[in-house]
């Protein structure tokens, strides 16, 4: 399971959603729930230069929503800078480095990001860098960063938004309880890490598919090209 992310260059709200798989459409679908529960219209897209951006597929989805579409230069990730900050401090903060390649559990992976996503925008502040300057000994930079918000007091401040979205969300931020919020959110990936674990140990693979014993246990060692043509030369008479 891939978590597709989404971030705003202005306001740094950002919304992430999985993906099954790096595939042209369950990209577009991914960056289609993205979207929509952005409280904002988007302008554009700036990916990185990866396939699953850079296909017809997902080039059709932004055409037809109308959005300026550009990308970042290979192998230069700096290009995307803020989207891969987001990936440190969001996604690989909640979910770190473990697998999830049970397909059943996409539905709760889903609900997992939304909570997670609103969480992080509506009560997690963050600064933004105003500049960046050479120190004067030419040791390092002096960088200066703009007052702590919010995404969403950044997105209220910005004058450009949705009403009705900042409605629904000024009555989510006055009824939800931060700590319940993040209870709950801790619960959820608990108990999503136990299901992935239970269907790996049962060996249970891909949408329940039985997995590949090397693959599922990783105990048997790749073998090298020469060790097999050694094993072929052996069994010639």
């Amino acid at each position: 399971m891939w978590v597709t992310t989404v971030t705003d260059a202005l306001t740094q709200w950002t919304e992430c959603r999985p993906a099954w798989n790096r595939g042209a459409y369950e990209t577009g679908l991914s960056l289609d729930h993205a979207f929509t529960a952005l409280p904002f219209a988007p302008q554009g897209i700036h990916s990185d230069s990866g396939s699953e951006f850079l296909n017809h597929h997902v080039y059709r989805f932004i055409i037809e929503k109308g959005y300026v579409f550009t990308r970042s230069r290979p192998y230069h990730k700096n290009d995307n800078d803020r989207v891969e900050q987001k990936n440190a401090s969001i996604v690989r903060e909640l979910f770190g480095e473990i697998r999830i390649d049970c397909f059943e559990l996409k539905g709760d992976l889903e609900r997992l990001c939304e909570a997670w996503s609103l969480y992080t925008n509506l009560f997690r502040p963050c600064k933004r860098l105003i500049s960046r300057e050479k120190k004067v000994d030419g040791k390092g930079f002096s960088k200066r960063y703009d007052r702590a918000q919010t995404p969403f007091e950044r997105v209220k401040s910005s004058g450009v938004f949705l009403p009705e979205a900042i409605e629904r969300l000024e009555i989510i931020l006055k009824t939800a309880n931060l700590f319940t919020l993040r209870r709950e959110i801790e619960r959820a990936l608990r108990r999503l890490y136990r299901t992935q674990r239970t269907a790996r140990e049962s060996g249970s693979g891909l949408a329940g598919i039985p997995a590949h014993p090397n693959r599922s246990h990783g105990k048997e060692k790749k073998r090298s090209v020469q060790q097999l043509r050694n094993q072929r030369c052996s069994k010639k008479p």
